[in-house]
């Protein structure tokens, strides 16, 4: 019908929505039991190891961060609220002073899933700076975000020293290339013209 196309057409906050009846009482016990029932502390203390060549343990945090922040968005729930926050505040407290966030040995950066695993730490740390109330702790996560993106643009590129970012990680680059979607992110927010040459020509 036109009124329900209408309706599709619109573009409502996750605030503005309830899910009611069976879809509600699923949704419910999802956040429930598989969000707010994760066990943090083991998908964020893997940040605090770097011994790591071959593996992904690195997505599973931005991962959660990506169930979890629309339904913060459409519950508002407190407790979901202080997990990510709390979360954040973990895996920013490991960022070296080079920028780097992750758990891959200095000497296998960008190898396997290294790369992949940034794509969801900055995916979760912007996530969070989206959320974030607090204007004191929203510019230090951007910051965090600047300096995470600026890291992996230092290790990749085309200037002498630097390597492809289609050449590095796993299947061809495809899967070290979906970094590009939270630089799109980082660049709606600082309209830096460097994030978007790396979205332009993956260099």
């Amino acid at each position: 019908p036109e009124s329900v196309q209408r309706v599709l057409q619109q573009s409502l906050p996750l605030s503005q929505i309830t899910l009611s009846d069976h879809l509600g009482e699923m949704l419910d016990i999802c956040l429930k039991k598989r969000v707010i029932g994760q066990d943090i502390n083991e998908i964020t203390d893997i940040y605090k190891v770097r011994t790591e060549s071959n593996r992904w343990q690195t997505e599973f945090w931005g991962k959660w961060m990506l169930g979890a922040a629309p339904l913060y968005a459409l519950t508002a729930n407190p407790e979901l609220g202080a997990m990510m926050q709390s979360s954040t505040q973990t895996v920013v407290a490991t960022q070296s002073a080079d920028g780097y966030i992750g758990n891959y040995a200095p000497d296998k950066h960008l190898e396997q899933w290294d790369v992949w695993g940034r794509k969801y730490t900055l995916s979760g740390i912007l996530l969070q700076y989206r959320q974030e109330s607090d204007k004191s702790r929203r510019k230090e996560l951007l910051a965090s975000a600047i300096r995470l993106a600026n890291h992996l643009m230092s290790e990749v590129g085309s200037e002498p020293g630097k390597k492809s970012i289609i050449s590095v990680g796993n299947y061809r680059g495809m899967a070290a290339s979906s970094v590009l979607e939270p630089i799109v992110w980082l660049y709606r927010e600082t309209l830096e013209k460097r994030y978007l040459y790396l979205i332009v020509t993956g260099k």
